[in-house]
């Protein structure tokens, strides 16, 4: 017995929920093929993990690969809800994956150490030179004691990586021994980056325990990473606004 043919209909094949909304948050696979190659990088990982144990020796906090892709989404995530092109956002989100490299150097100066390292890997991926040096650009300015936003890849890397403040970035698991910084992240229990379009604000919202740390204690620790965070929403046209536990900072 002849078998039916299937109609166009039944030889569709849907696609996963999950492909579907990761396509949606990133425009197209397409468009950020470079971004999933950056990730795969082998040298990079390795450097990005090589940064992470030696400040985990110096005493500071997580700077893992959750930190590094963390930081790519956000700032890829900004620049898409303000309308940024494909371009510019994949910048941000290369730019934000690779932007602590430099540690694996040495702490000091690792926002310039990084931006040389970055800016040679991705010459040597193919990258287009103009684009390798918005990235080295970006990564070299995203330190708080040297940089400044310059242009929309370098605001948006600013303002991601300023904001990832949270309890699991503390290693040090003696609270009694707790540095200023590590007793500031353990204190936020919640803190979400968003953009008000309409407003033309971009919002950091934080929920802080304030037996262990108030909101003028968290101002003061991070004052130069807010007054970092003005001047990034700025180069983006937009307003920074900080607010914890309910109460608007700044």
């Amino acid at each position: 017995m002849e078998k039916k043919k299937e109609t166009k209909e039944q030889k569709t094949v849907k696609e996963p929920k999950a492909a579907k909304e990761e396509k949606t948050a990133k425009g197209s696979n397409a468009a950020f093929a470079r971004y999933e190659k950056i990730r795969k990088n082998k040298e990079i990982r390795g450097l990005i993990q090589r940064g992470n144990e030696v400040l985990g020796a110096l005493g500071y906090t997580e700077h893992s690969e959750k930190h590094a892709a963390k930081v790519a989404d956000t700032a890829g995530k900004l620049l898409k809800e303000l309308g940024a092109t494909d371009r510019e956002t994949e910048l941000a989100m290369i730019a934000g994956y690779m932007h602590d490299i430099g540690n694996s150097v040495n702490r000091h100066d690792h926002a310039h150490s990084g931006a040389i390292l970055a800016y040679e890997i991705l010459k040597k991926e193919g990258i287009d030179l103009a684009d390798a040096m918005t990235v080295m650009t970006a990564i070299g300015h995203h330190d708080e004691s040297t940089g400044t936003a310059v242009d929309p890849v370098s605001a948006a890397l600013i303002l991601a990586d300023k904001t990832d403040v949270r309890r699991n970035r503390v290693r040090n698991k003696n609270r009694a021994s707790f540095d200023a910084h590590d007793r500031v992240n353990y204190a936020v229990l919640s803190a979400k980056l968003s953009v008000r379009k309409d407003k033309k604000i971009i919002q950091m919202d934080m929920e802080l325990d304030d037996s262990m740390c108030t909101v003028m204690d968290y101002f003061e620790i991070f004052l130069e990473r807010m007054i970092m965070c003005r001047r990034a929403a700025e180069v983006l046209g937009c307003r920074f606004r900080l607010e914890a536990n309910g109460s608007r900072v700044c």
